[in-house]
């Protein structure tokens, strides 16, 4: 797994799919990710950046990138999701962002993990500033990657995707 969001990808122009509302099914080889949204979201095309990326927006405030990876053979360990974690952490400071020096546990029904929150020093008025950026497994070897930018004023939009994160399980095959 690699990460995929870093700061300046929240600029990229995405071109608009739908408003959804409601349980998003996504398939990735043999399995189905299952997103519930609370409404008012647009989700957008983020295939240029990764056939399996999906993209949503929320009043132009907040962008919600996740990635469902093919299931592992083996249960996830927590200390690998806690080094992928690391790795963002890293990759995102190595850009010029500031980073939370702890890892923040996520954790859900069908899901655990962890994130850190990032800050780009950088940012102008009208850019994504805050991010939100990790790892879960839904059960106990299906990986997600998630990133969730957002500008200022754009807080509740951004933790309404942390909590879609939160919620997210396997669905039936």
């Amino acid at each position: 797994m690699r990460a995929f969001v870093l700061p300046g990808i929240a600029v990229l122009s995405l071109g608009s799919q739908a408003v959804l509302a409601g349980d998003q099914e996504y398939k990735v080889g043999n399995e189905v990710l299952v997103v519930s949204i609370d409404g008012n979201w647009e989700e957008l095309d983020a295939s240029e950046i990764s056939p399996r990326m999906v993209a949503y927006e929320i009043e132009g405030l907040m962008r919600w990138f996740f990635e469902p990876h093919p299931r592992q053979e083996e249960k996830i360990r927590d200390g690998d999701l806690r080094a992928l974690a690391n790795d963002l952490r890293r990759e995102i400071e190595s850009r010029g962002s500031d980073a939370s020096e702890e890892l923040l546990k996520i954790e859900g029904s069908d899901v655990s993990g962890y994130y850190i929150k990032g800050v780009d020093p950088k940012a102008g008025a009208n850019d994504y500033k805050f991010m939100y950026i990790g790892y879960v497994v839904v059960g106990d070897s299906f990986p997600v990657e998630f990133s969730v930018m957002w500008m200022r004023g754009g807080d509740s939009a951004a933790n309404r995707a942390l909590s879609a994160v939160r919620g997210m399980r396997r669905g039936d095959n």
